[in-house]
């Protein structure tokens, strides 16, 4: 994310007081400070891209949108497995119907030797 905010603040990244799990699933935070030197603290998730003040419930939006894309990820990576498994279910099914075929033909084969 960027952290610069816009002419009247300067922005400092708090990114090193956040937990391994909250900057994993792609939080960030920072200070911004007008020229008066007053300051508030901003919360911003990759999925969003939206900076969101603290004082309005900016951890808990920022957190959502976090939560939100680790969830549909994980769906989708769901999906993906049993897509696999279904297609590896496939070809067993496929390899067990080929190799009946031809068991079945060296059946006949047998049967047409000893008829002889």
């Amino acid at each position: 994310p960027s952290y610069i905010a816009d002419e009247r603040h300067t922005a400092d990244t708090l990114d090193s007081e956040l937990s391994v799990n909250e900057l994993q699933v792609g939080l960030h935070k920072r200070r911004l400070r007008n020229k008066g030197g007053k300051t508030r603290i901003e919360w911003y998730s990759e999925h969003g891209g939206t900076w969101y003040r603290d004082d309005k419930n900016g951890y808990e939006r920022a957190l959502l949108e976090c939560q939100a894309h680790y969830q549909v990820n994980q769906i989708t990576a769901g999906v993906k497995l049993l897509e696999m498994s279904s297609e590896v279910t496939n070809a067993l099914k496929s390899g067990h119907d080929r190799m009946l075929n031809g068991h079945n033909k060296m059946i006949g084969v047998h049967a047409a030797h000893e008829k002889r």
